[in-house]
């Protein structure tokens, strides 16, 4: 079992999920920031079998383009003197890191059952058992 953490344009974000979802793949999306242009991100999560991660790093791949953007810069001169200019650096693709996950462990949702107050019968001093709950099963990828 590998987790592939996927970092991902926040422009190619959707592309890159739908093709993972039409690849079979559980995609977990989190929005984040960061990089050199503290740019928006889209870092996803996708766990999957050993045998399907160059599949995986495909489908992120083709999905996922370099492109140039000009960004406002500043240059300082040391003597109190600054100017801006416009650069272009090039943004895009995907930073792609595959982790081996060793144990996988699933939470159980409990689902809590409607409370019921009985009166307790006269001259009884125990209260009634709770009704059951009812456990809801796991999904395993």
């Amino acid at each position: 079992m590998k987790m592939i953490t996927a970092i991902v344009n926040k422009e190619d974000a959707n592309a890159v999920c739908n093709a993972l979802t039409k690849g079979g793949f559980s995609v977990t999306k989190l929005s984040t920031t960061g990089g050199f242009l503290m740019a928006g991100n889209m870092t996803l999560l996708i766990g999957t079998d050993d045998e399907k991660v160059d599949k995986c790093i495909e489908l992120i791949a083709s999905c996922s383009k370099q492109r140039k953007e000009v960004v406002p810069s500043t240059a300082s001169y040391g003597i109190g003197v600054t100017t801006a200019y416009p650069l272009e650096v090039t943004v895009g693709g995907a930073t792609v890191f595959v982790t081996r996950i060793r144990v996988v462990a699933f939470a159980l949702a409990i689902e809590a059952a409607p409370t019921i107050v009985l009166p307790a019968p006269h001259g009884s001093t125990t209260t009634p058992e709770p009704p059951s709950q009812k456990l809801s099963a796991a999904i395993s990828w």
